[in-house]
């Protein structure tokens, strides 16, 4: 009788004679005995480096490589936005990413097949050593999205929503509010210092400053989060002009 090749072997093409040698990587043979070639593995899919013909002999030798994992259907997957899987050759599911992060929309395996692939949400920076992806401080934002990048400090005079734990109040620019005692003048980047005879008590918001009430003043020039009262006297008038110095307090 001919000789033939057990499953996993295929015969050597380089003797006369039958000598039966392990299918190469990625590819597998289950007829036995045959001397059939060993057939491919699926697209994204491959077998273990084990030399061993047992890892050779049938289809489910062939497992789904990093980045891919098996479908319902069989055949190997790239893994979903938001998760990876960083071994392979395996069948093994794709993993979440960390909270608060998220793999880049590239379509591309590589950017799926290792924890390092997630990166932080637009309002979160890496930390603990790219282990956690952490809100943004108070004053900091990160418009940033699916990025390690550090969180930018908000420009002079301005912070963003107090105590916030809002990715919502730390993911652009426009999240930087002016603080109690300045005021954005238009559509200016900068805040401004509320003028003497006005106040601004509201921290992080881009209100304008407000002219002191009836009995007080306020002669800051640089800054003012509130407005002094007369002392047994009172003011006369609604202008800015008659809040912006303690003259401007008459008596009754």
């Amino acid at each position: 009788t001919d000789c033939m090749c057990a499953a996993g072997k295929t015969p050597s093409s380089s003797t006369s004679t039958v000598h039966c040698t392990v299918c190469e990587a990625n590819t597998y043979k289950i007829a036995a005995p045959s001397n059939d070639a060993c057939q491919q593995c699926a697209e994204h899919a491959s077998t273990i480096s084990s030399g061993q013909a047992e890892d050779h002999d049938a289809v489910s030798d062939c497992t789904c490589d990093r980045g891919y994992t098996m479908s319902g259907s069989g055949q190997c997957e790239m893994c979903g936005p938001g998760k990876y899987k960083d071994v392979g050759p395996s069948n093994a599911a794709c993993k979440d990413c960390k909270a608060n992060s998220d793999t880049l929309l590239t379509g591309q395996a590589d950017n799926h097949d290792d924890a390092s692939d997630c990166k932080c949400k637009a309002g979160f920076t890496s930390g603990n050593g790219d282990s956690t992806c952490d809100i943004c401080g108070s004053g900091t934002y990160k418009g940033t999205d699916r990025s390690n990048a550090a969180c930018n400090p908000c420009p002079s005079s301005s912070t963003t929503a107090q105590g916030s734990l809002a990715a919502a109040d730390h993911n652009d620019a426009s999240d930087c509010k002016c603080e109690a005692g300045y005021e954005r003048i238009g559509t200016s980047a900068g805040c401004s210092a509320c003028s003497a005879g006005t106040f601004k008590s509201v921290v992080a918001s881009d209100q304008a400053c407000t002219t002191c009430g009836s009995g007080k003043y306020s002669p800051d020039t640089a800054r003012s989060t509130d407005c002094l009262s007369c002392v047994n006297s009172n003011t006369i008038g609604a202008a800015v002009s008659d809040h912006d110095a303690a003259e401007d307090c008459k008596c009754h």
